[in-house]
């Protein structure tokens, strides 16, 4: 539900929401007018400022706050134009204005708050990729995604060798800053559509989508050698271990793919480390 919220409307929903909101503003300010004082009307040109200030641009929230001021303004001049007081009139004006622009500043500061909260609510803290609940939840859209349109997919779970060793002997600063790295370099190849998270610990994982076999396996071996490359350069000595589970087509159940990837981990583990095994699922 938050994210449905704090998500920019698509661009059809932009249109409406902006065509709302401008003719809302004008209507309201017609009826200011032709009403006059015997009814308030000025509380609802705040429906058009809250509309545009929480799912429109910044440039066009100032156009519909200049123009609900405007239409606030002029409809109480022409209203009172033959019995005003100059400086009361002004006066006024300027306290309207300053509550509608604080309101407008008000709600899209409240918004950025929000979209930050929920970014680091599925960021993890230290590698800066996603966290294990945004991997899921991304996992399982992508996997949706593939079942639906019959496409194939790759899941890979990766685990840092001997990390333990290397927080015992370089102690924990080294430790984060290797994790840190290594998850820098696994952000940096992956494509737009794919997955990626840290699970907890030196793990973590990747899913692939519309990725087959032979497109797996040369996937493994450039992200082990990059990730190798960036453990040299920093005079680390440890290695990877992969676990690589394909599918011809991509499978209802998720988790359980994730369950195959791990064991597959594992057993490059107890086999010596430092590689990567590989299984299809025609």
């Amino acid at each position: 539900m938050s994210d449905l919220v704090l998500s920019r409307p698509n661009l059809k929903v932009n249109f409406l929401l902006k065509a709302l909101s401008l003719s809302s503003v004008i209507l309201i300010g017609y009826l200011h007018f032709i009403v006059g004082p015997s009814l308030e009307f000025h509380l609802f040109f705040l429906i058009p400022i809250i509309v545009a200030s929480w799912f429109t641009s910044a440039l066009f929230c100032c156009f519909i706050l200049v123009l609900a001021i405007l239409s606030w303004t002029i409809g109480d001049y022409l209203i009172a134009h033959n019995n005003i007081d100059l400086f009361s009139f002004l006066f006024n004006s300027t306290v309207h204005a300053l509550i509608l622009a604080y309101i407008t500043y008000l709600l899209r500061y409240i918004r950025r708050l929000l979209i930050r909260e929920s970014q680091l609510a599925r960021e993890d803290s230290l590698t800066k990729i996603p966290n294990r609940r945004s991997f899921y939840e991304n996992g399982e859209i992508a996997f949706s995604t593939g079942h639906r349109q019959r496409l194939p997919i790759t899941i890979v779970f990766i685990d840092v060798d001997s990390f333990k060793s290397i927080n015992d002997t370089y102690g924990h600063k080294i430790g984060d800053k290797l994790l840190f790295e290594a998850a820098q370099v696994m952000n940096e190849n992956v494509r737009k559509n794919d997955v990626i998270g840290r699970l907890g610990g030196d793990e973590f994982c990747l899913v692939l989508l519309n990725a087959d076999r032979e497109h797996a396996r040369m996937y493994a071996i450039n992200l082990k050698n990059k990730l190798s490359e960036r453990m040299l350069k920093h005079k680390w000595q440890t290695t990877f271990s992969m676990g690589i589970v394909t599918y011809a087509v991509t499978p209802p159940d998720f988790l359980r793919t994730i369950e195959e990837a791990d064991k597959l981990m594992y057993r490059v583990k107890t086999n010596g480390r430092n590689g990567f095994s590989q299984e299809y699922y025609p």
